[in-house]
């Protein structure tokens, strides 16, 4: 090699490391000085011409690359580097047929054509795109950039469980790359498997704990399983390692919100709004976390403020809508959910709870109709994979064939539509009814069952399946043909003997007054349905010559302490064994007082006076400003005038107690 030659080559490898360094004025200095010597040295034309793209002079730094092209047409490495300059540019077209004619130079090359498949795919050819990098991968298999850029296009295409299968593969190859983690727990989560979702989140976290992206994903995850402690901890970090990222803040608001942690969300709220005023979704979150607080005027200004803020975004219209319907507005929330629908069209959630204010306004037909769209709007892993006969929907002929009728959703709601079961016997099908743990022997009075099963034991074979909440729209229920028959559930003879013999020892004196407080604490709005214990103080002073029965089996040891030093309460739970033990200690009662809970479900299907004591935004079952209900004609009604006061609906059911006459 002569003086001169090595030289140049020294010159040209020193200015290609100052360019892959970022040194563009240094590199491009030492490119001119070769040109200068030799102008048509293909190397230095076209990587003198990236700088002057990089530099924002297009036109004479693509002119140098094409001019080497000439010089050189063979040379991948010029077409690749004019493909990524033509790309950098937004041309997209021009990109795709620069890097394919790199590849066809070099198709060994996986980095080439994994570039020419993002680059169709990028061009809208993404059928093309996919293609390429999978016939890539089989013929080099092993290369994780090629399986990342794989993995996302069966991603896009909606293959994502091969994209998973190929992403396992990269965090297999490089275990220490953060990305090829995070996507793959983002892909997981997708798919229902949250709990892979989040072990890949972590490791992506641990690889790069300085990425607010990451930590969010993370939280988001862990929320999502309700493992708010760990996830609030995450939200904190995202926040902190960006501060300017506000839907950092907005998780963090409403994780804080669902741990009721309602002053810290907050005050977090404002504190963002103060740094973020026009960010919608922190006014969402806002008015979700005064939703829970019982401010229910401000909450809706909140919602109203982010629907103001982003008038195309659905999300916010369906906050909005439901925050409106819990400050017990549901028409005003029907018509925005009718608004909310151009935005989201056919969306699940949008369906299920326009669904519910429809059944809340008694709109029956419709509202069952649409309220079958919770399932499509449940997360992947709740949705029950055990049942694979055919879904039970209406015009089906059921004669003859055998029905599985499934639990669904809470103790109560099981209860309350087990009233279907006769009819759907009564079209000649043999039923066979799956309840709740604690049910089976209560259920088996259900007139029509051939066989009860509770969750979690074998069920029988079946020729078609339907979820328990989904007879009423199977059989055309409306407001006008609802079955309120009752009794329609008893417990069995022996059980009501047991009970008849311990009140007649425990209980000789009338009346005899069931209480309940509080539901199951694993629900959703049990903090807003609970009644403090304290305040059913005025009850059990309107008639101090009665027995109040404590009906509920769950309560914490303050109330504990409370129970054991009145006078006039006596506890039931030692002798409750399940729903039929609560059943025939019921059927002994004069009446029973209690909020939202399964116990007013199980006196209404008993045919037994209850008064049900209920929030202001109270549930579609019990319909908008009726004190009856047509589902349970024993059953009395009484709401709250404002959000929040218990004492005022206590008040009104103390009174009405202190006149009410026993039939004993």
């Amino acid at each position: 090699m002569s003086e001169a030659t090595g030289s140049i080559a020294e010159r040209l490898a020193e200015a290609a490391r100052l360019h892959r360094a970022g040194s563009l004025d240094e590199a491009g200095a030492l490119y001119e000085q070769v040109l200068a010597a030799h102008p048509e040295n293909v190397d230095a034309l076209h990587l003198s011409g990236l700088v002057a793209v990089a530099r924002g002079r297009a036109g004479a730094g693509l002119a140098r690359v094409c001019r080497a092209l000439e010089l050189a047409p063979g040379l991948a490495d010029a077409w690749r580097n004019l493909g990524l300059a033509l790309r950098s540019l937004g041309e997209r077209e021009g990109a795709v047929a620069a890097l394919r004619a790199a590849a066809e130079r070099d198709p060994e090359d996986p980095d080439l054509q994994r570039l020419l498949g993002t680059a169709l795919r990028e061009a809208g050819r993404a059928d093309e795109g996919r293609a390429v990098l999978e016939a890539a991968a089989a013929r080099m298999p092993g290369d994780a950039d090629l399986l990342l850029a794989l993995a996302s296009a069966l991603e896009h295409a909606g293959r994502r469980g091969e994209a998973i299968r190929h992403l396992r593969e990269v965090a297999f190859l490089r275990p220490d790359q953060a990305d090829s983690h995070l996507l793959l727990g983002q892909m997981l989560r997708a798919e229902g498997m949250v709990d892979d979702a989040i072990a890949s989140l972590r490791a992506a976290r641990g690889l790069d704990p300085r990425r607010a992206h990451i930590a969010l994903a993370l939280a988001d995850a862990l929320h999502h399983q309700r493992r708010d402690g760990e996830a609030i901890a995450h939200a904190e970090a995202a926040r902190e390692l960006d501060p300017l990222h506000p839907g950092a803040a907005a998780l963090e608001i409403g994780i804080l919100t669902d741990l009721r942690r309602l002053p810290e969300a907050l005050a977090r709220a404002d504190a963002a709004l103060a740094r973020f005023p026009g960010e919608p979704a922190l006014h969402s979150a806002r008015g979700l976390a005064l939703m829970a607080a019982g401010r229910m005027e401000e909450a809706v200004a909140a919602a109203t403020e982010a629907v103001a803020l982003a008038p195309e975004d659905a999300g916010a219209r369906l906050n909005l809508a439901a925050i409106v319907g819990h400050a017990g507005e549901p028409e005003r929330a029907l018509d925005i959910y009718l608004e909310a629908e151009r935005l989201a069209p056919g969306s699940p959630a949008l369906l299920a709870n326009r669904g519910m204010t429809r059944l809340l306004l008694g709109d029956y037909e419709t509202g069952f109709r649409e309220y079958e769209a919770r399932f499509a709007a449940q997360r992947p892993e709740e949705r029950r994979r055990d049942i694979t006969a055919p879904r039970l929907t209406p015009g089906t002929d059921i004669e003859g064939r055998t029905v599985l009728v499934h639990a669904e959703q809470g103790f109560g709601d099981n209860i309350q539509f087990a009233r279907f079961v006769p009819m759907l016997a009564a079209r000649g099908a043999r039923v066979a009814l799956e309840v709740p743990p604690g049910l089976g022997r209560l259920m088996g009075s259900v007139e029509g069952v051939f066989h009860v099963a509770e969750q979690g034991v074998r069920l029988p074979a079946h020729d078609y399946a339907i979820p328990v909440m989904s007879l009423a729209w199977f059989l055309g229920v409306t407001l006008d043909n609802l079955p309120a028959t009752v009794p329609y559930l008893a417990p069995p003879e022996e059980v009501q003997a047991r009970w008849d013999r311990l009140l007649g020892t425990a209980l000789p004196e009338r009346p005899r007054i069931g209480i309940a407080w509080s539901g199951n604490p694993n629900f959703a709005g049990f903090a807003t349905r609970s009644i403090p214990f304290a305040v059913l103080n005025r009850i059990r002073a309107a008639r101090p010559e009665a027995k109040f029965v404590v009906l509920q089996t769950q309560y914490d040891e303050a109330t504990e302490r409370e129970i054991e030093e009145a006078d006039n309460l006596v506890v039931a739970r030692a002798a409750i064994r399940d729903f039929a033990d609560t059943a025939a200690l019921i059927n002994r009662l004069d009446l029973v007082i209690a909020g939202d809970t399964s116990l007013v479900h199980l006196a209404g299907a008993l045919g037994r006076p209850a008064w049900v004591l209920l929030q202001r935004a109270a549930d579609w079952r019990w319909l908008a400003g009726r004190e009856d209900s047509p589902w349970y004609p024993s059953l009395r009604l009484f709401r709250q005038e404002r959000h929040g006061d218990w004492d005022g609906v206590v008040a009104a059911a103390a009174a009405a107690l202190a006149q009410h006459r026993f039939e004993i």
